[in-house]
Formats: C-alpha cells, structure tokens, sequence
C-alpha cells in the first residue's frame, strides 16, 4: 500500500528515535514527531500508519497519537467525520488484536472511550460494544479495556465534558450496569483461570464503582464480587492479580462510605471481609509485604466506610469495634509501610471523637488509642546499631514525623499526661536499650507541648532524667530529650525552677556538633514561652551570640540563638531594649562593613558572602517586637538607623545579584515591621535605594518591600506622595517587562508584587491612589492577569480587584488620607462605568475556561464585591455575560442550558454570602469542564 510523504516522514522519524544509535539525530527526531503531534494533520497520517504499518513502534506511535489528539484536541475534528473516526479506531483494534503490542492496543482503547465520552451521538456505547464483541473470543480483553476507560475517563477533567455530558454518560452507565455485570460474571465464569481476564475483570468493576454506575442491588444479587475475595483469601495468587483485586475492592467500599445507598452491598461483604483475617496473617507469616499492605488497604477502607457506625453506635451491628483490633494487628506489623496505610482512619476516628464531646464515648475508645500509640512507638525504634544522629531527610525520619502529627491527633482522646505515663513507664524499665529509651522520649516529645503546666508528678521526673543523662548515652538519645524540653516551654513558664538547669544543659549542648542545632531551636522556643522569665539570662546569650563565629556551628544555630536574644530584649525596659539592640546589630553589621571593604572584584570580595549576616540581622529584627504603647519614640529606631547606611551600600554592591538583593530587601522589611511608623524618617532614603536600582535590575522583591513601605507608612500624610511617587516610577518599569511576549506568564513574581504593592496603596491611601495617573494602566494590567494560572500571582491581582472595589464602602477617615466614602465611591463607580462589563467577562471566563478550580475562590471573592457594590448594575453586567457564553460545546455537547444559565444569575445575585456565592459559581463551572 502506498504511503504518503507526510507519513513517510514520520515513519523515518520514529525509526529514527528508536534505532538510530546518534544521540543527536534522536532528539532532533523527538523534537520533530512532538511537533507533528501538535499539528491537525496528525489524524489522517496516523490512521494511515495504523491501516499500512506492522512495525511495533510505529504503531504504537500511531495508536498514542490518535489517543492523545482525542483527549486534548478533539475540538479540531468537524462532526461529520466522527462517526468515520469511531469506525476506523474499532477495525484497528480488530486488525490489530492480535498482532500487535498489548500497549498499542490500551492506546487504541483508551482512544475509543474517550471518543464515546466526547461525542454525544454516539449514545449507549457500552450497550453497543457489548453486543457487539461480547461473544467474540478474541475481543473480549479489548472490550473490558474500553469498558474500563469509559468509567475511568469521566472524572478525567482534561476531557472538559462538562456536567452535563457527565450525567448523560453516568445514567447511561447505571442503565446498562446489569448487562455490564452479566457480562463481567460470564467472562469469569469462562476464563476462571486466566489471570489476564480476571484482572480486566477487577479493574472494569474498579471503574464502574469509583463513577457510582454500579448500583448496590444489582451487584449484590450477581455474587460477582465474590470473586475478588475469593481470589485475596488465596495468599500464593499472583501479585498483580491480588492488587487488581484489592484496589476492586477498595473501590467498592469507598462508595459505601453511602451507607444509606449501599447497605445491602455493605452488609454482603462484612463476613467476606472477615474471611480476609487468616491471609492477612498468613501474608505476614510469609514476610510478603506488598500483599500484607493490600490486606491492610481493605481493612483500612472498611473501616472508613463504617466510620459513623463505629462512633454513634459502637458495638452494635455494622459498628461492630473488631475492626479496631484488626486494625492494630495491621499497625504492629513489622514493616512500617504496612502501619502507615491505617494512619488516615485513625486521624478521622479521633477527630470525629473529639467532636462529640462525649466522655463516656471516649473512654470507650481510649484503650484503642493507646494500644496504637504503643505499636507507634515500637515503629519509632532505630537501628540499635545506628550511629550518630538519624538524617533529617531519610525516609525514616520523614516517617517518623508523620508518626508525631498522628500522636499529636491521638491525645485529644488519650490524653497527655496518659501518654507520658505510658512512654515513661517503657524509657523507665529495667535493662531497656537506647534504641527503645529514644523511640518513648520521641513519644513524649509529639505531646509535650500539650502537657498541662500543673502537672507535677511525671513531668517534673522526665526533666531530671533528662538532665542527668550520663555523657555516654548515645547521641539520638540526647537528641530527642533536647527536642522534648524545647516542647515544654508552655510548661516551664509555669515551673520556672527548671530553667536555670535547663539553660545550663542546652548551652552546654551547643559546642556539639550534632546537637548545636537542635539545642539552639529548643533554647529559641523556651525563650520565646518564657520570655518574661529570662530577662537575667539576656546577657548570657548575648555572649554566646558574639562567639558563636568561633566555634564550628551552622548559621542555622546562629539565628536561633539571636532570636532567642531578641524575644528576651523585647521585654526588657525601654534603655536596656535600645542598648541590647544596638549590640545585637552591631554584632552582625561588623563583618559585613568588612566585606564591602573589599574591592569589587577583588578574590577577598569573590568569596564573601554577605547573605549569612544579613539573615541574621533579619532575625534580630524580626522577633524584637517591644511593647512601645503610646510613647513618641521606638526603643530600636537607633539600630535601624546606624545599620541603614550599610543595607544600602549592600543594595548598591550587588544590584545584579538577585540572591544578595533578596536577603538585603528582607532584612529592611523586617527592620521596617519593626520600628513602625517612628521610623518614617527613613522612607526617603529607603524609596530613593529602591529606584536607583530597579529600573536597571528590576527584582521583584523591590515591589515587596514597597508594599511593607506602603503599609506602614501609607496612613501618614507627610509620606504619601513619596508613596505615590513610588508606585508611579515602579509601575512603569514593571509594565515594560509585563508587556512583552508572555511576558505576564514569565514574571508572576512580579505580578504578585505589583498588586500586593497596588492592594496596600488601597488599603492605606485609597484616594491618592484612585486618582493617580498609575491607576488606569494597572486596571488593565490586572485584566490581562485574570488568567493567569499561577497560583499566588492570580491570588493578588483578585485580592488588588477585591480590595479596590471594597474600598468604596468604607467610611473611615484617617487625616483624610482615606478620604470620604462619596469620594472613594465616586472614584471606583467611575472605574466601574468603564470597566465593568470587561471585568465580569474576564472574571466568568478565567473560572470557566482558563484557571485550575483551586483559584476559583479568589476569583469569586470580586465577584461577590462587584454585587454588594452595585446590586442592581451587576445583575444587568451578568445576564449579558451569560448571554454571551456558549450553550454547545464544538462536539454538540450541551453545555449548559438557559434554565441553567438563569439559575445560576439568579443564585448569584441572591446569595447572602460570598461562601454561598462560592458554592454556586463551583457547581456552574462544572457544566463547562
């Protein structure tokens, strides 16, 4: 048969990219066949690949390709040419079924479903094909695949069925579930030994009850889920198999978390369910892992769907409590990945628990809870032949620490002095190894700050321990204790004749290379709970934090220690605050004068790296938040003004270098928050940095800073137009690299920014602001990133147009810098009158067709603003939105109707509230994706 050029072309192509030994020559092939796969010819070439082609890569090629442009660009085909399009994926499959790859075949299938699913004139597909193929020997793994996707692909957003379509497709399925099931039965029925179609057969039942198209009773009454238990009582079955059939299962039971529909199905499967407990235990005995964590999935999901049961009526029928002990028995498996399946329902269980508020149910539950927090500390044990302290970043660790948040959910039922009674009685025990001493301290450290602060039988004992702890103890061990002391800080407050003794270990603990840092983060959260109390120890610290340079610790510890310092400043007096400040500062500020000593350029200045100190300073400033009351002065004004002129000098240095620039516009941010507005003296300057070198470099941390100016300076007159100024010269710098080629999607920092900037100008100076020459061009701006998909950048540019629209309706009036509600109004409604109609267009069309669901909220915020703004305006703004949206998909799909349509205007203008606003707009995009 004759093969055009195009696909000539392709066929070099991919026998280029699969045989051609050049590594070069199979990018440039990679490159060129990504291309053609994006092009409209793709279609017409890849059907004649399929018809003429026997080489295994090229059909496969073909069959992905087919696939893909159904699924995200099925849009280009005309109607007409469906029905040709289903017929010929159909004989290729047929042709191809047993000739070619099962993959190219799953390509193929996975094609045919989501052709049924996109084309509405091809109703009752699964009717068909079963009749069809249904007694076709050789057809039947083909049809359990399409079968398959066709559930599976629903839920499938890159489809954009829409809701509609979705409900078509679903009620079409739930009709022919009985038909479906039959077949399903006899296909187990007849191939009872072979793998392959009992997997196909789980995996088809696994799609249909993941989508709810398998009704409770039809199910039931075939017995066909009886195979898949049958299959999982049988332990030595193949691994594949058995998953096929656990995730079957699961499946089946998450849609009995609706009990009320699927309780005849529910109560059919409990005794099968039963029946599980000798594999799962014979799995163990076997040492087969990835079996046991199937068994554990379904005890797991069993238990979630009873969950209601379980709590309201424990003990009685479907909430029969073994379960629980089933579920421990899963916990104490040796392997932890076997525990952690359960560790959701657990979490549900407690809080539902919690939430009752009642006492006799919780002492019910509370042994479970317990037994659990005893195999979780069991799975906390080490290595005993671990050296040194655990890596942060081992799974082992990480797993851990998921143990912790769980413990932590645990004790609002347990409990937390039971819990350092039950792990203090195991560190206590005669003759017990470091290993299970450590895993029972690391217990108690996830309660620890839940202990209450009159406790004064067992806490008070495990400090003692703690600090006598001979030398010799291994270093985890010290480790998790300095951990657990750092989480009584609540406590201590409360029992402050431990701190001194505590203080004197954790500062002996900080010349250890392995404990510096976590001994410096415990000292940080005790000094932060007890900063009232350690006034007396500030000069301690202080000297520490000048030595630390001298011994070999992280700048992480550093810090920690600074900030320990700083909170303890904060409530000294006034004098002692502004002279601990300045030594604070001027420890961190010496090394970096000494660094800009260097010439530019120099090997001395290569190598220096000012980011360390300027942290540091960051820090300092950060956490020293005095209480000044009405006093005219800011006990750390002194410190920010000495340590300005070396900020900006290092602005000036390293301009170009965005890393150093970052850290320099941080460290000013917080030294800003925490003067005020008593350092107002310093915006001038600070403005003046900012534009000597933005418009040359221009970071977007530059914009950040000017929104921390903003808000803390926007409500003094004197500073206003500097503000204003700002803002203007900024602006236009920030336009130019918004305006270019994708400009808005390659610079979402700078979006982000830029309306943090303009929303605080709202909030601090709106008139000012409104009236600005500024204000028209970022309106527009803000437009154009509606659609824009990132997530924190599309957040503030809702936040700017929520703000702006909100700020209409507040009457405050500071020094006439907010000015008068009828000015502020008068400003936006004449925004509104030129923009309004664009504004809810783009806002209805980024949620409907453009942005992800998760920034639907943000976006449904303005649209809320816009209604209580001018009610009856909006309603007449909406109905023509509407008017204008599409009522068919390309496919003849209805999207939405016009009693959908007027529903949702409705529902919108009659919404209290934003949350009830919020709830409309997401079941109406729905209908378009």
């Amino acid at each position: 048969m004759s093969v055009s050029m195009d696909a000539e072309t392709v066929l070099q192509g991919v026998r280029t990219l699969y045989h051609n030994p050049d590594a070069g020559a199979k990018e440039q092939a990679s490159a060129w066949l990504q291309h053609f796969q994006n092009s409209v010819s793709a279609w017409e070439v890849c059907d004649q690949l399929l018809r003429s082609q026997t080489e295994v890569e090229v059909i496969y090629f073909a069959a992905q390709t087919m696939r893909t442009k159904i699924q995200y660009s099925f849009l280009e085909l005309p109607q007409e040419s469906y029905m040709s399009l289903r017929d010929s994926l159909l004989e290729q499959v047929i042709r191809l079924n047993t000739t070619s790859t099962p993959q190219a075949i799953t390509q193929l299938c996975l094609g045919i479903a989501d052709l049924a699913l996109q084309m509405p004139q091809w109703s009752n597909a699964a009717v068909e094909l079963i009749q069809r193929f249904g007694n076709n020997v050789d057809m039947i793994l083909p049809l359990m695949e399409v079968l398959t996707y066709l559930a599976e692909e629903l839920t499938n957003r890159a489809l954009k069925l829409g809701a509609n379509r979705r409900h078509q497709v679903t009620d079409e399925l739930l009709q022919c579930s009985e038909l479906v099931v039959q077949f399903l039965a006899a296909c187990c029925q007849n191939f009872s030994s072979d793998e392959r179609v009992l997997k196909k057969v789980f995996n088809c039942l696994n799609g249909w009850f993941s989508v709810n198209a398998m009704p409770s009773d039809t199910i039931t009454d075939s017995k066909l889920l009886t195979v898949p238990f049958q299959t999982l009582v049988n332990v030595d079955i193949n691994s594949n198999l058995h998953e096929a059939a656990t995730d079957c299962i699961c499946s089946a039971l998450y849609a009995c978390e609706d009990l009320q529909r699927y309780m005849t199905l529910m109560s059919s499967m409990v005794p099968a369910i039963d029946q599980l407990v000798p594999s799962y235990q014979l799995s163990v005995t076997n040492e087969d892992i990835d079996k046991s964590i199937n068994y554990s999935r379904i005890f797991t999901e069993f238990a979630e769907s009873l969950l209601p049961a379980l709590v309201y009526t424990p003990g009685q029928g479907l909430g029969s409590l073994t379960i629980l002990d089933i579920l421990l028995e899963c916990v104490r498996h040796c392997q932890y990945e076997v525990a952690e399946i359960t560790f959701n329902f657990w979490y549900r269980l407690s809080e539902t628990i919690f939430k009752t508020k009642n006492e006799p149910l919780i002492t019910q539950f509370t042994p479970y809870f317990e037994k659990l927090i005893e195999a979780l500390s069991v799975h906390c044990r080490m290595d005993p032949d671990h050296e040194g302290v655990l890596d942060a970043t081992d799974e082992f660790a990480e797993f851990r620490m998921r143990v912790c948040d769980l413990i932590k959910e645990c004790v609002y039922v347990v409990g937390s002095t039971k819990v350092l009674n039950q792990m203090n009685a195991v560190v206590s025990q005669d003759g017990s190894t470091w290993d299970t001493q450590e895993a029972g301290l690391y217990v108690m450290f996830a309660v620890a700050q839940y202990v209450n602060e009159t406790e004064n039988v067992t806490a008070p004992g495990i400090v003692s321990k703690i600090l006598s702890l001979p030398e010799t103890v291994h270093v985890q061990v010290k480790y998790t204790s300095i951990q657990l002391i750092g989480q009584l800080g609540h406590w201590l407050k409360h029992n402050v004749n431990y701190i001194d003794a505590i203080l004197k270990y954790l500062i002996s603990t900080l010349q250890h290379s392995q404990l510096s840092t976590v001994a410096s983060a415990s000292l940080q959260d005790i000094c932060t709970a007890c900063s009232q109390q350690m006034g007396q120890h500030f000069d301690t610290i202080l000297q520490i934090s000048a030595a630390v340079d001298s011994v070999n610790v992280s700048n992480e510890t550093a810090i920690n220690l600074l900030i320990s310092a700083a909170v303890i400043l904060a409530r000294m007096p006034a004098d002692k605050i502004s002279e601990g400040m300045k030594q604070l500062v001027s420890l961190q500020a010496g090394p970096l004068v000494t660094i800009l000593s260097h010439q530019p350029g120099s090997k001395e200045s290569q190598s220096s790296d000012p980011v360390n100190w300027l942290d540091r300073l960051a820090a300092i400033f950060r956490h020293t938040v005095p209480d000044v009351g009405s006093s005219d002065t800011h006990p750390c004004k002194p410190a920010f003004e000495d340590v300005w002129p070396v900020l900006s000098s290092l602005c000036e240095r390293y301009q170009a270098e965005v890393r150093i620039v970052e850290h320099c516009c941080r460290c000013i941010r917080f030294a800003v928050r925490c003067t005020g507005r008593y350092s107002s003296i310093m915006l001038q300057p600070i403005v003046q940095q900012i534009l000597s070198v933005y418009p040359a470099y221009p970071h977007s941390c530059f914009l950040y800073l000017g929104s921390i100016l903003v808000d803390e300076y926007g409500t003094e007159p004197a500073c206003v137009p500097t503000l204003i100024n700002m803002l203007q010269s900024m602006s236009s710098t920030a336009f130019k690299q918004l305006d270019g080629e994708n400009g808005l999607r390659d610079h979402p920092d700078t979006v982000d920014d830029l309306f943090r900037l303009c929303t605080r100008l709202v909030q601090r100076c709106p008139i000012p602001f409104l009236s600005s020459s500024s204000f028209p061009t970022v309106i527009q701006c803000a437009l154009a990133a509606t659609y824009l998909e990132h997530r924190e950048a599309n957040a503030s540019v809702m936040k700017f147009l929520k703000d702006m629209i909100r700020c209409s309706g507040s009457s405050e009036n500071n020094g006439n810098l907010r000015g008068t509600q009828q000015q502020k109004q008068a400003l936006v409604q004449s925004m509104m009158a030129q923009q309004g109609q664009v504004i809810i267009d783009r806002l209805l069309n980024a949620i409907l067709f453009h942005i992800p669901t998760y920034l639907v909220a943000d976006v449904t915020d303005v649209i809320y603003e816009m209604k209580i703004f001018n009610h009856q305006e909006f309603s007449s703004l909406l109905k023509t939105c509407l008017h204008n949206l599409p009522r068919q998909s390309s496919s003849g799909a209805i999207n939405a109707t016009d009693e959908q349509l007027t529903f949702f205007h409705d529902s919108v203008i009659n919404a209290p509230d934003d949350r009830t606003l919020l709830y409309a707009v997401r079941d109406f995009t729905r209908l378009f994706k």
